[in-house]
């Protein structure tokens, strides 16, 4: 049995056997499944819900906020002068520069604290005589009748630290005591015929207090030969030197000596033009003898305010700004001393819109020690003078050129050569410091308003080291390192 039959036939052939059955099953369940199709009935459709196409969304930067508070990133200034700064030879040092353009401060060492400018006040002081007295300015010197003396005429001093006795001055277009007596003597023969011109009395009150300051070095300043400055008074002529046509020379007198100097000029000139004996007119000592509305029979008038200034800033004459100062102090209503002139120049300064209250003003060269003006006052100064406001582009072309003009026409040798040409400045001296300031071209294209004041050190030795620390500046431009 074992040999026959079903189970004999699979051993016999079992990959058939398995085949069979695979095939036979699939035969039943499709079976089964028909059968359930056919118990139901037709097929089913199952409902779906409609798929809708669109496109893919083209994805889109996300854009993160940006806080409104960061700065925009500025350079750091690297070019450093420090040791030009630190040179022993400026002594104590004080300086400022300030982007002329912006007005924006871009370097500071005590540029805050008050010190003695030198003659550097006297860029206050024409800034001062051109608000008030204005460029086109001249000053006036008269010659009017004595009410008193028939037989005498009044020399009336209207303060021009110019007027020259006419035998030769170093300014020119000065106004001349020889013109002066020229024009009198045709008045006099016109209308006092026959009558023979006998006193002449110098007046000369339009100025008052003391003519010399006790804090300037009279020996120095006034009675040595390069002496730079008279006695301030109201007339005088060439500016009582010894030497008439040099800009610095000996002063002859003490304020009424040089009053009666220029009264003697002037007697000298009218006995010629009236053709009078030399010594036919007497000088009469100095007196307030000016009557308001007495006939005027001549008149000089000084070059304008503008020449004036041009001139005395490219030179540092200290007459000029002397006389302009105590002009300005008169025009301003403040009075006609020296002690009038610091209110004076104050209001002028506050009329350009800057802030005087830091000033301290004694005079109107800088030859006081005890003047004090903050260099980062001159800086936001020069801003302005730089920029031409009102008048003041006058003081901006007066300004000596490094290597070039005036004062700086020998400075700026050696390393600070680079800078020649680039630099508009007036300069200072007093016995213990020297100053510098004013207008830097830079090398960068920028253009710089700087002061640099040097203290407790020799003036000679100084020098050179602010024509350096300058040239620094030029060189650097707006880089420079505030360190």
């Amino acid at each position: 049995m074992s040999g026959t039959g079903p189970m004999a036939a699979f051993r016999r052939h079992p990959r058939a056997w398995l085949g069979a059955a695979l095939a036979a099953a699939i035969i039943l369940v499709g079976g089964v499944a028909f059968g359930v199709g056919a118990a139901v009935g037709a097929p089913r459709v199952i409902a779906r819900a409609p798929v809708t196409t669109t496109s893919t969304p083209t994805p889109t930067a996300t854009v993160r906020a940006v806080p409104s508070d960061i700065p925009t990133p500025v350079a750091f200034p690297t070019c450093s002068v420090a040791k030009l700064k630190n040179d022993p030879a400026l002594g104590a040092v004080a300086a400022s520069v300030v982007d002329a353009d912006t007005g924006q401060s871009i370097y500071s060492v005590n540029g805050s604290i008050a010190a003695a400018p030198a003659s550097v006040m006297k860029l206050i002081t024409a800034g001062a005589a051109l608000r008030a007295l204005g460029p086109n300015y001249q000053i006036e010197t008269q010659v009017t009748a004595n009410p008193a003396d028939p037989s005498g005429v009044i020399l009336v001093g209207g303060g021009d630290p110019v007027l020259t006795a006419g035998g030769g001055t170093y300014f020119p277009g000065a106004a001349s005591v020889v013109d002066l007596a020229q024009q009198t003597a045709q008045y006099w023969t016109a209308n006092f015929p026959g009558v023979a011109l006998a006193h002449i009395t110098p007046d000369a009150t339009l100025f008052a207090g003391s003519t010399w300051l006790d804090t300037w070095d009279r020996a120095a300043e006034h009675d040595a030969n390069d002496g730079s400055t008279p006695d301030i008074v109201a007339l005088e002529v060439d500016g009582d030197r010894a030497t008439p046509t040099a800009l610095s020379s000996k002063r002859l007198h003490d304020g009424p000596g040089a009053i009666q100097a220029a009264g003697q000029a002037f007697a000298t000139a009218l006995a010629a033009a009236l053709g009078q004996a030399p010594t036919s007119i007497a000088v009469d000592p100095p007196a307030t003898a000016h009557v308001d509305g007495a006939a005027v029979l001549g008149s000089v008038l000084s070059p304008p305010v503008a020449t004036l200034v041009h001139e005395a800033l490219l030179y540092s004459d200290n007459t000029v700004m002397e006389y302009l100062a105590r002009l300005v102090a008169i025009k301003e209503g403040v009075g006609n001393t020296f002690a009038d002139e610091d209110t004076a120049m104050k209001q002028a300064m506050q009329a350009y819109g800057l802030d005087p209250t830091a000033l301290s003003i004694f005079d109107g060269s800088g030859l006081s020690s005890a003047d004090a003006v903050p260099p980062a006052f001159l800086t936001r100064y020069l801003v302005k003078i730089n920029s031409g406001d009102e008048d003041l582009k006058t003081i901006y072309d007066a300004l000596p050129i490094a290597g070039r003009t005036g004062t700086l026409a020998s400075r700026f040798t050696g390393q600070a050569a680079v800078a020649r040409g680039q630099v508009n400045a007036k300069t200072g001296t007093l016995s213990n410091a020297a100053t510098i300031a004013g207008i830097i071209h830079a090398k960068d294209g920028s253009v710089l308003s700087f002061a640099i004041f040097a203290e407790k050190t020799d003036p000679n030795a100084a020098r050179a080291a602010l024509d350096n620390l300058a040239a620094g500046f030029y060189s650097c431009g707006l880089n420079i390192a505030k360190y």
